[in-house]
């Protein structure tokens, strides 16, 4: 695995790069009682980036091997050969973040996508860093996937590109400037969660947040990998699902309560996201 395939990582790197996660795992000391200290793969599915918290092992990518050790951070793309041994009296445990990515280059309002399916980030192979701010950032990615509440994609999302500006070379954090886009659509998505029940325009949320309407969209769309309007459905749909499954509310109190007016127009942007009316997914 080549760990300086294309550009370095760095800013330009990042305001480019746009992962959609699959998964995120805490492969603690149960994990690896459960699978005889080793993992093997013929052909791994996804790209992982991932951070060892405790522990030490060995990563062999195709016939390269590398050492696992407490403060490693690192990865692999996805369609190689992988095999993860770990020491049984004291096992290399780690936070693994499973995703694809594409890049994305902006023409105009344009995006040319380049989905990446063999091409690892560009990083060595192993990591080793000393900031105190990346196992934090690691579990707590970790942390928002498991609760599974409202928007934790896009929290999960963030966080990843968090700990991949703690990486970026020569400094423990990434300037100003993507962190302050970073935070404005952060702020952004926080907005839209608690107000789901009021009337939600694009033009609206970016004043809020200090944004130009057409800047906040690129922003938007790259950070979230969505536009505004198919976020906010999205949102809504999610809370109309849990509604659905916990409570007794009518189908047209759901509607107003995620945002909805007509609860006949409800029913079909519902329809047309799950395949079934709400009434039907409420008896799955």
């Amino acid at each position: 695995m080549n760990g300086s395939v294309g550009q370095p990582l760095g800013y330009d790197f990042l305001t480019r790069f746009v992962p959609r996660i699959v998964h995120v795992e805490n492969r603690d000391r149960a994990f690896w009682r459960d699978t005889a200290y080793e993992i093997t793969k013929a052909r791994t599915a996804f790209h992982v980036l991932a951070y060892v918290h405790s522990g030490r092992g060995s990563l062999r990518v195709d016939t390269r091997v590398e050492t696992l050790r407490t403060g490693t951070v690192f990865h692999f793309p996805a369609g190689i050969a992988l095999n993860i041994t770990v020491a049984q009296e004291d096992p290399a445990c780690f936070y693994s973040i499973q995703y694809h990515y594409a890049l994305v280059d902006w023409r105009g309002k344009t995006p040319d996508l380049q989905f990446a399916e063999r091409r690892p980030l560009p990083l060595p192979p192993i990591v080793t860093t000393d900031s105190p701010g990346v196992e934090p950032v690691f579990a707590r990615a970790y942390n928002v996937w498991s609760a599974a509440g409202l928007g934790y994609e896009w929290h999960a999302r963030t966080t990843m590109l968090e700990a991949l500006e703690l990486l970026v070379p020569g400094t423990g954090s990434a300037p100003a400037v993507l962190p302050a886009t970073t935070r404005a659509i952060d702020a952004a998505v926080d907005y839209i969660k608690t107000h789901l029940t009021t009337p939600l325009d694009r033009v609206s949320v970016a004043g809020r947040v200090g944004l130009s309407p057409a800047y906040f969209s690129t922003a938007f769309r790259r950070h979230t990998g969505y536009n505004f309007s198919g976020y906010v459905r999205g949102l809504r749909i999610d809370e109309a699902k849990r509604y659905l499954r916990t409570t007794n509310l009518s189908v047209a109190e759901i509607a107003r309560r995620v945002g909805f007016r007509d609860p006949f127009h409800f029913s079909r942007v519902f329809r047309r996201a799950t395949g079934v009316p709400p009434r039907d997914f409420r008896g799955f």
